[in-house]
């Protein structure tokens, strides 16, 4: 590896990791982090896999450091607000929210549910709705439309669902 290059070494973290090498990832990850300089990204990859760990601790000191290195840090921050939730600190998250979700709630929205589904464990609104329209696509309405409605208990404002629903129903012949 290039000395002191750290998407080398986040990149070998996440291999390492993949792999059942927890050790070698961790050692990996605070490689890049040692190297990342003015840079937030090392923070972040560290920080996700430090959740998956169950360190939630560590990973929220990594995202604030990867949010306070790079001022529009939207994945980051939707990180931060997820990892604060998760360890009973919700009242630091609506500042979070406000500042990085202004722009594009419903993206800061996804940006939360997709870390929850990969790394925090938790079932994401987005990947359920896909597989509703995996079933839609074969025919199966039934299920699409219980996937649907599942997405909408995880998420009531996803659109795209809500869209789904009404045409798995009028597939079905119920436009109700």
């Amino acid at each position: 590896i290039t000395p002191y290059y750290h998407y080398a070494y986040t990149n070998l973290a996440v291999v390492l990791a993949a792999k059942g090498d927890t050790n070698g990832a961790l050692a990996a990850h605070n490689t890049a982090v040692q190297y990342a300089g003015a840079e937030g990204g090392p923070f972040y990859w560290r920080a996700r896999f430090r959740a998956k760990q169950g360190d939630l601790e560590g990973a929220i000191q990594d995202l604030q450091e990867s949010v306070k290195r790079n001022p529009a840090a939207f994945r980051e921050a939707a990180a931060l607000v997820e990892c604060l939730i998760r360890t009973g600190r919700e009242a630091e998250t609506p500042a979070i929210t406000a500042k990085y979700g202004a722009a594009d709630p419903r993206g800061f929205d996804v940006q939360r549910s997709e870390f929850r589904a990969a790394v925090l464990g938790a079932e994401s609104s987005v990947a359920v709705n896909d597989r509703g329209v995996a079933m839609m696509r074969q025919r199966k309405y039934a299920e699409a439309e219980a996937l649907y409605r599942h997405a909408l208990e995880l998420d009531p404002k996803n659109h795209l669902a809500m869209t789904n629903m009404g045409i798995v129903r009028g597939a079905q012949g119920d436009a109700a």
